[in-house]
């Protein structure tokens, strides 16, 4: 067989061109098998036996995992509205009896002047020592 030096041009580019389109062909057939069909066909290098043991765990996982999250919304319903019943109303009460101190504060301050709302001794006065 000659060298493709030795070709003409035209039966060189000829040839170029048909193993172009075997490429493409075998490209084709390759892209013609899905992703699913792929990892199908791997399965089958496994024995039985070893596929219904990874098939039961995983069905296992999927129903777990359902009754996780349901477990899970239950416990955070019963947790919320727990806390809205038992500890709000204390919160708010609490709150209430602070502002109504406060309240009672800001009054004695406006009738009594401005050292009445303090307790404990009267500071010094700044020009006696």
């Amino acid at each position: 067989m000659s060298s493709p030096l030795d070709l003409p041009l035209e039966t060189a580019l000829s040839q170029a061109r048909v193993a172009e389109t075997e490429e493409e062909e075998e490209e084709e057939d390759e892209l013609e098998e899905t992703l699913s069909e792929r990892l199908w066909g791997l399965t089958e290098m496994f024995p039985d036996s070893l596929r219904t043991v990874a098939g039961v765990t995983f069905d296992y996982s999927i129903c777990a995992a359902k009754n996780l999250y349901s477990f899970s919304r239950s416990a955070l319903w019963i947790g919320t509205t727990s806390f809205m019943i038992l500890v709000l109303p204390v919160v708010f009460e609490t709150e209430k009896l602070q502002m109504e101190q406060q309240q009672q504060l800001q009054q004695r301050q406006i009738l009594l002047g401005p050292s009445t709302g303090m307790s404990g001794p009267l500071p010094p006065l700044p020009g006696k020592a």
